[in-house]
């Protein structure tokens, strides 16, 4: 995991770019299809995304902030974030009314940091080195609090 973080963290502007674009249009962009049309020929993806980027079109309204708010969590991810801060950042930008009161979101925030001596509480919010990184997501998914709080039906995969 640790390996795959590292490598993936060298590409981290072309995924920005191409992650954005794939939430912002779709498989069937014209991004995406630059991309493809790009890793087929040799040519650079990365110019390639960029030149299209920048004549597509710009989501609207609520579309535009949601896909602006998933690419802050990913940008979050390959600079170094620490995974518990990451999760509390999108449960505040949740929009369902329970989950965004006060009084839930400390709560939550004190669930997702997990016990005092716990190494999501430790390290910072940002910064983290790759093994830190990974660490912090173990301890975060391995958490017997937050597996116990997770909903029995939850199917990640699909």
């Amino acid at each position: 995991m640790g390996r795959a973080s590292s490598a993936l963290g060298g590409f981290g502007g072309l995924i920005i770019v191409a992650g954005g674009a794939y939430l912002k249009w779709g498989k069937d962009s014209p991004i995406n299809q630059s991309l493809v049309n790009a890793n087929s020929q040799g040519a650079s993806a990365a110019s390639a995304a960029a030149s299209a980027s920048a004549n597509a079109s710009d989501a609207s309204g609520t579309e535009a902030a949601w896909v602006r708010s998933r690419m802050t969590s990913v940008e979050s991810k390959l600079s170094g974030g620490n995974s518990a801060y990451v999760t509390i950042l999108e449960a505040k930008l949740s929009t369902v009314r329970v989950v965004a009161s006060a009084a839930v979101q400390e709560k939550l925030r004190e669930v997702v940091l997990g016990p005092a001596d716990s190494l999501r509480r430790a390290l910072p919010a940002a910064g983290l080195t790759v093994e830190q990184q990974v660490d912090v997501l173990v301890e975060q998914a391995t958490d017997p609090n937050i597996l116990a709080r997770t909903y029995f039906g939850w199917k990640p995969w699909l």
